[in-house]
């Protein structure tokens, strides 16, 4: 492993605690999201049924709506703690940079443009944040998505190996 990637990954340990929280909101967002369908299926099922209940209708109705509120509230937070995460450790990485750039020998200021390396430090910094925030969108969408997949056809309930052992792996790299 190159020291670039070493770097990267050093910064996503030490942050490891707000990462946890996001992979838990984006769960939390991501098995409500699956569950409203269901809710609303029977909400739809007694609304044609003749003779319904309107007690039992008006507290599916605001089970739906409670739920729908906490779903959407857990996604745009998922998104929001990945930027302010993404912007956190973008900062901290242009900062270390920028601290291991003005250790460097003289040498190494004389051969090089010194606006060249900076800028390819804060390319680096912006890219480390894009990533971040891209991921944190991401994350909510694939799990609802294998929830789904889960959830639609016993069939899928068991994963293929190798997506059983990544999973494991990286669910052990967040603990």
């Amino acid at each position: 492993m190159n020291s670039s990637t070493r770097f990267v990954f050093d910064l996503f340990k030490s942050n490891k605690k707000q990462l946890n929280i996001i992979i838990l909101v984006a769960t939390l967002g991501s098995l409500l999201a699956v569950i409203i369908p269901y809710v609303y299926g029977r909400l739809f099922d007694l609304a044609t049924k003749p003779n319904s209940e309107t007690t039992v209708l008006l507290s599916l109705m605001v089970l739906w709506l409670a739920l729908s509120l906490i779903s959407t509230y857990l996604s745009n937070k998922t998104g929001y703690m990945g930027e302010v995460l993404g912007t956190k450790m973008a900062l901290e990485a242009e900062a270390d940079a920028y601290s291991h750039f003005l250790t460097l020998p003289i040498l190494f200021h004389k051969k090089e443009q010194r606006g060249e390396v900076l800028q390819k430090i804060s390319r680096a910094s912006w890219s480390l944040q894009d990533l971040i925030s891209t991921v944190s969108d991401i994350i909510p969408q694939l799990l609802m998505l294998l929830f789904s997949l889960v959830e639609s056809d016993p069939a899928y309930s068991e994963l293929p190996s190798d997506v059983s052992a990544f999973l494991h792996e990286a669910f052990l790299f967040f603990l």
